[in-house]
């Protein structure tokens, strides 16, 4: 019996096909560069420029789930070997209240977004462009969806700084 993720797949294949899919809207360029330093699971520095990942939400750093699990640590941790696997090329999208650079970011052509909500380790926010992935990570219990963990804007309000 194939996997449920395989089901998945198979089903937005045939939304595509009925032109049901959903397409992101349009990216605002602007390329940045520079020495990489991991802040958190959503948010690193190129050179002097904080960049926030664009369209995911990932667990604070020192946030851990009802079981213990340390979910912020494991969150920079993968987004520290994502970045680690190239030099990334991040497209401008806005620019936050915190002034940051909220931005789409590719490390050798691979979403850095996608990957984190892909493996249970960042939710999809502010924007629908990562759900299918969240949908997959969900069906295969990755993550933060295999353990009781608080959304981070829930977990903010509990923790302010």
């Amino acid at each position: 019996m194939p996997r449920r993720s395989t089901l998945l797949i198979l089903a937005f294949a045939a939304l595509a096909a009925a032109g049901l899919a959903w397409t992101p809207p349009p990216i605002v360029t602007g390329s940045v560069s520079g020495a990489v330093t991991v802040v958190d699971g959503d948010t690193f520095r190129i050179g002097r420029e904080s960049i926030r990942v664009d369209g995911i939400d990932a667990p604070e750093s020192g946030q851990a789930c009802a079981d213990g699990w340390q979910a912020g640590a494991a969150a920079r941790h993968a987004l520290a070997g994502l970045l680690a696997a190239g030099r990334p090329d991040c497209e401008r999208v806005t620019t936050d209240r915190y002034g940051r650079t909220v931005a789409i970011c590719r490390v050798n052509g691979e979403d850095i977004g996608a990957a984190m909500v892909r493996r249970g380790l960042a939710w999809s926010a502010y924007s629908v462009r990562y759900l299918p992935e969240e949908w997959l990570a969900r069906f295969d219990g990755l993550g933060v969806h295999a353990r009781k963990c608080a959304w981070p804007q829930d977990w903010r309000a509990l923790h302010p700084h």
